[in-house]
């Protein structure tokens, strides 16, 4: 670790933290599961605003990382504003609130996906937000998972556990009605239906420009090849790539080690 002295930091910067007021949109879900395509619908709404970017500020030791374009800010900027706030509640709260002030939104959307080992302090910390868990077919999700080099299981065995701890991650909190499940694959095949859906439950109206190609295009990260998709309609050509693109170890290992939580 480059910073060896955050690791005593960043538990007290966690542990201080207080309870937001804030009504926010937090969206997660194991890693190349569709949880930008998720949050693009969302924040597509003209009420909400979102950075476009994962900040990971839950994380153990990610509210002390210092690297361009975190938090849609530079190392500088970031770092300034981590040190006028006491805990990462009250850095999270600030930086939604500037997000707002910008984009005169009423609400905000961070998504980032690995926070969904964060959904306990999420939900005592912003009692008024609602989570977006979204799930994906674990086999699809590693066949996509090969064109993103930040996702470091790279093997089926080792992409399949973390997918399983995802999951479970997630199944402690079954009874909590401020988690919403998105399944990928519903979505893609009735993008309307599912987005009324996810809307009703935030308690926001649906704006059919929240599945426009023209609103996807907007996203810079469409240009990338990692997400080439957010340019284009919504489709299922997504869905069930595995079939073609694993081989039937490769599938067998996968399956092997989730088909008792996913089938």
């Amino acid at each position: 670790m480059r910073w060896p002295k955050y690791i005593y930091f960043n538990p007290f910067f966690r542990l201080c933290s207080s309870k937001s007021s804030g009504n926010y949109v937090f969206v997660v879900g194991a890693p190349r599961s569709g949880t930008t395509l998720v949050a693009n619908i969302i924040s597509n709404h003209r009420g909400i605003c979102s950075l476009r970017s994962e900040t990971g500020l839950f994380s153990w030791r990610e509210s002390f990382l210092l690297f361009e374009g975190k938090a849609g800010r530079n190392s500088y900027e970031y770092n300034k504003l981590r040190k006028e706030c006491p805990n990462v509640v009250q850095l999270f709260d600030k930086i939604a609130a500037d997000c707002m002030m910008k984009s005169g939104c009423a609400r905000f959307l961070e998504k980032t996906p690995q926070h969904v080992f964060h959904i306990g302090f999420i939900l005592e910390h912003f009692p008024k937000s609602t989570i977006v868990n979204v799930v994906r077919n674990p086999k699809d999700a590693f066949v996509s998972s090969r064109a993103n080099k930040a996702v470091v299981q790279n093997t089926p065995a080792s992409f399949a556990k973390y997918w399983r701890r995802c999951i479970e991650a997630r199944r402690r909190y079954s009874d909590r009605e401020e988690i919403v499940d998105v399944h990928y694959e519903c979505l893609v095949r009735n993008p309307t239906i599912e987005t009324k859906r996810i809307m009703a439950a935030l308690g926001e109206s649906f704006e059919p420009e929240q599945i426009s190609p023209a609103m996807m295009r907007d996203d810079p990260r469409a240009g990338s090849q990692q997400f080439r998709h957010l340019g284009g309609p919504i489709t299922t050509a997504s869905v069930g790539r595995w079939k073609a693109e694993l081989s039937e170890n490769e599938a067998q290992i996968i399956d092997g080690l989730v088909s008792d939580i996913y089938t």
